[in-house]
């Protein structure tokens, strides 16, 4: 079993966690995960925000792609504007064997 956790900053940077890279995309307000190790199967990735600057209930976290090297994870304002914003993520799952 392998689990993957970390914060990432609305600036890309990682605040805790690892087995990871981010890679920001300011315009859109989405992050480009990378996992430094693929998983063996598909298996979901959580991403929750991090409201260290706001508590407005309303901002949001979105996984819009995965694969078994990483995910996509979007994130906006309370008015449905991409927006980048502090997260959360977790994934577990099999490590990468090889075929």
């Amino acid at each position: 079993m392998r689990i993957i956790r970390g914060v990432v900053y609305k600036d890309g940077k990682k605040q805790a966690g690892g087995g990871y890279k981010v890679k920001t995309s300011p315009s859109s307000g989405t992050y480009d995960i990378t996992f430094d190790e693929p998983f063996n199967t598909l298996s979901a990735v959580v991403a929750t925000p991090y409201w260290p600057e706001t508590t407005d209930l309303r901002d949001n976290c979105v996984v819009t792609e995965l694969s078994l090297e990483g995910c996509r994870i979007a994130t906006g304002a309370g008015d449905g504007r991409w927006s980048l914003r502090h997260f959360q993520l977790h994934r577990h799952g099999r490590r990468h064997t090889g075929f």
